[in-house]
């Protein structure tokens, strides 16, 4: 069984080394093998340059995919599922860089991927737990997730984090061109897509601990946008279903 990291970053210098080093140190089954691809958003810090000199330490289980032109954690994470599914591999794990998502994990999501298609690391879960979180983001959090939970009719407790584990049969059923998203809000709506295909799902509790090294990319312009593709999502899977389905007609697409 293998899988495959993915890995965004924008000036994460002072945390990716650590964290490639740590990822190919953990001790996984014999029958499990992980490979990692980081996708870089020109950082000006240098996080690129720190990646090649360890590609040569890991060859053909580390790359790098560098981007000029674009920014962005939804648009590099969906660059680095493209270029996932292009690769033999099992599964497709992403993560942020910053190691608010611990990587002791990974071997837990190895071990049960065998029996879903999808694996959240979730916050909201018993046992799961934010960690050093300012208050206002935790509140923040529970709100969305709630409006998404409502407003989608998930039954997913954590829908808006960046931790999650991914068969690769599940995401080849996705159309990438029909996304509504450009930010953090192609995590919801890549699990609300794959809902649609009748995946399975399990949230399995983590510890999700704030950054202790360089600076956070959240905004609250990743929210305004969140909500709106929420509501895409729900006018024209759901509410759009519905009207064609009163007209006697069946109406589907992923």
């Amino acid at each position: 069984m293998e899988g495959i990291v993915v890995i965004p970053t924008y000036n994460e210098h002072h945390n990716i080394a650590a964290l490639i080093k740590h990822i190919f140190a953990l001790k996984l089954k014999q029958s499990h093998t992980l490979k990692v691809v980081v996708i870089d958003d020109a950082s000006p810090d240098g996080t690129a340059q720190i990646v090649k000199e360890l590609i040569p330490h890991y060859p053909e289980k580390l790359f790098l995919i560098e981007r000029k032109n674009e920014r962005g954690r939804g648009s590099a994470g969906l660059k680095g599922f493209l270029f996932c599914l292009e690769q033999q591999v099992d599964y497709i794990i992403e993560m942020d860089a910053d190691f608010s998502h611990d990587p002791e994990y990974l071997t837990l999501f190895l071990e049960l991927a065998t029996y879903y298609d999808v694996i959240i690391g979730s916050r909201f879960v018993q046992g799961g737990q934010s960690i050093d979180r300012k208050i206002y983001r935790k509140v923040i959090s529970a709100i969305a997730n709630k409006i998404y939970r409502l407003v989608l009719g998930l039954r997913l407790q954590d829908i808006s984090g960046g931790f999650k584990c991914y068969r690769k049969e599940v995401l080849m059923q996705l159309n990438f061109a029909k996304f509504y998203s450009k930010g953090y809000s192609i995590g919801l709506e890549m699990l609300y897509r794959i809902h649609l295909t009748k995946a399975n799902f399990l949230e399995i509790p983590i510890y999700f601990k704030e950054r202790q090294k360089g600076m956070s990319k959240f905004s609250f312009r990743e929210i305004i946008e969140a909500l709106c593709v929420t509501l895409k999502l729900c006018w024209h899977y759901r509410i759009l279903n519905r009207i064609v389905a009163s007209a006697g007609r069946k109406f589907y697409s992923r």
